[in-house]
């Protein structure tokens, strides 16, 4: 091999880097959008969290280790459940195993979703931690005081009765239960799907983006600043956090037999958080009622599953029903804290859907849609 032809060899990989990551580079300025909330909760948690002696902070090692073994493998599952669906019901390929072999050969062929994905990725761990930082410390910032009011305000609203009371005659069956809780479960996997699915899409489009802005606004806003001026611990919580008498002590009741002879798995989750809260156990991921971030997240699911396609519109709103409805008869929230998860989740996705509008008109945006699509091919 010649001196000349050395050089060329070696150069070819220096510009493919170099032009990747410029490209990268590109790709982060475009998503700026989805960074400006969580650095600014992020700086304004420092001022927050000043006064409080040794706050509880979530480790960014931790976290990234959970996004790497648990979050991208859990949504990576959901959407290799819902191809499965689409193919079986709908498409209904010759090979449904090869087809999905066909799936994965061009998520690694395609290198545009790689660097379309990292910018997310990031903004969502940086999401993550400046949300957990403040829910983390909500007892320490202001303790559960809001409790009784919005066990008031919920009779108020419901003609004077607890909304549990409205639901136990037609929820308040063992199987039914079951499957409420199960949805409500499900939760998590239909969250990291969405997101996933969302993040590793190959193109630069509006909707992923409003998708993301409205996220990571909606997590703070509601997850972290709501969360800690309306400081509550929720209906399963209310007689433990010393209020009486405890309106809520029959549907315990009701699903604690339940749990003795179908599993009802909200009931170790709700004690694993109280049990973080009282100290017995190490971690602690923060008890927070209102807003409902269950239903804040099933609103955006909704939202975007529309504008996808109708039918998966149509089944991501029986769910955010199922979600609704889980989230008061498992005794997890006050109905107005679901109302207010609902709200959050619209008024997140007006606004992004405002902002995202004006970013993609912006030249380096529209510049960096051009270079990822010439990738893609």
């Amino acid at each position: 091999m010649t001196d000349a032809i050395a050089s060329t060899a070696v150069s070819l990989p220096r510009r493919q880097l170099a032009s990747w990551a410029r490209l990268l580079r590109q790709s982060f300025a475009a998503h700026w959008l989805v960074f400006v909330v969580p650095v600014l909760a992020l700086v304004a948690n420092e001022v927050i969290l000043g006064p409080v002696d040794e706050p509880r902070r979530a480790g960014v090692v931790i976290l990234i280790r959970s996004m790497v073994t648990f979050t991208l493998p859990a949504g990576l599952f959901a959407i290799f459940l819902a191809r499965v669906v689409q193919m079986l019901f709908y498409e209904k390929p010759p090979s449904p195993v090869r087809a999905l072999i066909g799936d994965v050969k061009t998520l690694l062929r395609t290198p545009a979703r790689l660097v379309n994905a990292f910018p997310v990725v990031v903004a969502v761990l940086l999401c993550s931690k400046a949300m957990l930082d403040i829910k983390m410390n909500i007892p320490a910032l202001h303790p559960f005081s809001w409790d009784e009011t919005l066990m008031q305000v919920d009779r108020q609203l419901h003609g004077g009765v607890d909304p549990w009371l409205w639901l136990q005659p037609m929820l308040g069956h063992a199987p039914i239960t079951f499957v409420i809780n199960m949805a409500y479960n499900f939760w998590f996997l239909v969250l990291f799907g969405m997101w996933v699915y969302l993040a590793f899409r190959p193109t630069f489009h509006a909707l992923r983006l409003q998708f993301f802005v409205a996220y990571t606004f909606a997590w703070i806003f509601g997850g972290a600043l709501l969360a800690m001026l309306f400081s509550s611990a929720g209906p399963l919580y209310y007689g433990l956090i010393g209020l009486s008498p405890d309106p809520y002590v029959p549907l315990l009741d009701y699903l604690h037999a339940t749990d003795e002879t179908i599993p009802i798995w909200a009931l170790d989750a709700q004690q694993l958080l109280w049990d973080g809260y009282t100290g017995e156990r190490k971690m602690f991921l923060g008890i927070s009622a209102l807003p409902s971030m269950h239903n804040a997240m099933t609103m955006l699911f909704v939202l975007v599953g529309w504008r996808i396609h109708r039918t998966l519109g149509i089944w991501l709103t029986v769910y955010a029903a199922l979600v609704l409805l889980g989230s008061v008869h498992l005794a997890w929230h006050y109905a107005v804290d679901s109302y207010a998860g609902l709200v959050v989740g619209a008024l997140s996705w007006w606004i992004a859907g405002r902002l995202v509008e004006w970013n993609m008109r912006l030249p380096h945006v529209r510049q960096y849609r051009v270079e990822l699509e010439r990738l893609a091919r």
